[in-house]
């Protein structure tokens, strides 16, 4: 349902609790009572005669959210989602309101007992297989006080195990308000749902917004996370995509490591990934007018004081990445002195195989998709790609 529909739903599941509202300054004040009246006067009138419109105002949707005590993301929901939020959280706010203690409510959780800690156990050396069956036979999937334990635990191997249709049908649903609202759980699920076979990238970014990270860092680590589980599905299953989705999804991807990049850390870490998402938007997607070859620049540009101070770490990673993110800017800008900079690297830099394995894995999927989707002469860039990977998994 639209924004305007809910706040219908919520004056109604009020007035089914016996709170009837109708002028609008009341309306106000019981949903919104640490907010001036005045600063929303006109808004009332829009959003309470009208059942199709959407709310802009991000403060005001945060403000009811959470008097009522629901969730941001229910805004934009499925309206069976909305609806079952929203009965249950005006209960709950009615309760609190006539005088009851809220936290009377909360159930008092118990540590999980040795049956379910066994399970646990089990599940962790279960093939993912096996396992859907064997929870749901269990009777500890249901939403209560003495499962909670079980599984806000549980929830974090599945997640390990890639099964997110299942976490988020299943275990999600059962975890009480309370937990679900913790910082922790809506990372979790946001990667979830940024992970599911028919992604919504949509609800996982509103769970991201609805955070409050710390610091920066925290944040730039939240959305790292999400964005890398996108890239990678991306590369994965382009071939099952429509053109126009697999476009849009790096402008998506693009637009989060823009955001990065430029608010939070320019680093080389998100300017490589941010630079292989400008370049294959370049050549597969050339008639974007937002993208062009000096954005590239503009980023090997602004990571460069990341590369050298990470270029003479005594950390033999921070090395190899620092050196040959600057390889790969090289190649990218079509620049020779991309091959003078690998030669060095591989020859001073002895680190493990495996790490120039990922690298070369992960132009290879670049490979892949400039050869198959480009329609700009990707060629000579291919060729290049190709080389390096070839020198990659020699060394």
């Amino acid at each position: 349902m639209t924004h305007t529909e809910l706040l219908q739903l919520i004056l109604k599941e009020l007035s089914k609790n016996g709170i009837s509202l109708h002028k609008h300054k009341e309306i106000h004040n019981e949903l919104m009572p640490n907010e001036n009246f005045e600063r929303y006067r006109a808004n009332w009138s829009n959003w309470l005669k009208s059942s199709g419109q959407k709310i802009n105002n991000s403060d005001a949707k945060r403000a009811i959210a959470k008097q009522i005590g629901f969730e941001d993301y229910i805004w934009d929901s499925e309206t069976n989602t909305q609806i079952e939020a929203i009965k249950k959280a005006v209960k709950r706010y009615v309760r609190s309101k006539n005088g009851l203690d809220l936290s009377a409510f909360l159930p008092q959780e118990e540590e999980m007992s040795d049956e379910q800690f066994n399970l646990l156990l089990k599940i962790k050396e279960m093939p993912k297989d096996d396992i859907e069956s064997l929870l749901k036979s269990s009777g500890f999937l249901k939403p209560l006080s003495s499962n909670q334990d079980f599984l806000m635990h549980l929830i974090k191997i599945l997640y390990e195990k890639g099964m997110y249709e299942f976490i988020e049908s299943s275990i999600y649903p059962n975890i009480l308000l309370h937990n679900a609202q913790t910082k922790e759980i809506k990372i979790l699920m946001a990667n979830v749902y940024g992970s599911l076979k028919s992604p919504k990238y949509k609800q996982a970014q509103i769970l991201l917004d609805s955070i409050e990270f710390d610091n920066d860092n925290e944040l730039a680590d939240a959305r790292t996370m999400l964005i890398s589980n996108i890239r990678r599905d991306l590369f994965a299953n382009y071939k099952n995509m429509d053109k126009q989705d697999i476009i849009d999804l790096l402008k998506y991807l693009k637009e989060h490591y823009k955001y990065i990049f430029t608010n939070i850390d320019p680093n080389y870490y998100t300017g490589i990934n941010l630079a292989y998402i400008l370049t294959l938007l370049y050549y597969i997607s050339p008639n974007n007018p937002h993208i062009d070859i000096e954005d590239i620049k503009e980023v090997f540009k602004d990571s460069k004081e990341s590369i050298n101070k990470d270029r003479f770490s005594k950390d033999i990673q921070k090395e190899y990445f620092s050196r040959i993110s600057e390889v790969e800017f090289y190649l990218l800008l079509n620049r020779d002195e991309a091959y003078d900079l690998l030669y060095s690297l591989l020859e001073e830099c002895k680190i493990d195989k495996s790490y120039k394995v990922r690298t070369a894995r992960y132009m290879n999927f670049v490979i892949d998709m400039l050869t198959n989707l480009s329609v700009v002469d990707a060629k000579d860039l291919i060729k290049r790609l190709t080389f390096v990977t070839e020198q990659l998994m020699k060394g």
